[in-house]
């Protein structure tokens, strides 16, 4: 758009073009969206605090007695406990996979508990319900994170778990957070 202004050069009026409508540089674009991605996760934490067993947080208050993951099998989640840097237990309910002794399980990359395991890689698992009410013994496990080239087929060891509804659900969360640009972080747990 043009707009003249008066005055100018030797008494002749000058024009100012101004750009309206211009589209914010690609960096701006990205860290909206990612603004954007952070809320909605904040969202839904929210959400699974307001419904999650207290149970679950009781847990972590006592030592883990199982030594493997066979008593995983009857459950389609499990209670990852990843510890903040002052030793306070967090508690979250998720879905889970089993294959060779191990556990796999995926979760937004810039999670707080992928935060959390980066720090330190102890953890404890215990199957649980959807809530995080507890339902076996616990086991102390060491987590890390995945590369991609692992992560196809800890997705499909994931997925092999699913209910009918929740493979619903965790499907549309998959183009959800593609839309958003929300990556995913796949991770592995192993017998301490």
């Amino acid at each position: 758009m043009m707009i003249p202004t008066p005055g100018g050069c030797a008494g002749r009026s000058s024009v100012v073009t101004v750009v309206v409508g211009c589209p914010p540089d690609r960096e701006g674009l990205m860290a909206q969206q990612e603004r954007r991605s952070v809320r909605i996760a904040r969202a839904t934490y929210r959400l699974t605090d307001l419904i999650r067993d207290r149970r679950a947080f009781d847990v972590a208050d006592y030592p883990p007695t199982g030594r493997d993951f066979a008593g995983f099998g009857s459950t389609r989640q499990c209670l990852l406990i990843t510890f903040r840097r002052s030793g306070a237990a967090m508690p979250s309910p998720m879905n889970f996979g089993i294959a060779d002794g191990k556990i796999y399980m995926r979760t937004e990359l810039g999670s707080a508990k992928v935060r959390r395991l980066r720090a330190d890689p102890r953890v404890v698992l215990v199957p649980c319900d959807f809530r995080g009410k507890p339902k076996g013994a616990a086991v102390a496990a060491l987590g890390r994170l995945l590369s991609e080239a692992e992560a196809a087929a800890a997705d499909a060891v994931i997925a092999a778990n699913w209910s009918a509804p929740m493979r619903m659900v965790e499907r549309g969360l998959e183009r959800a957070s593609e839309q958003l640009d929300m990556p995913l972080a796949y991770l592995e747990f192993t017998p301490a």
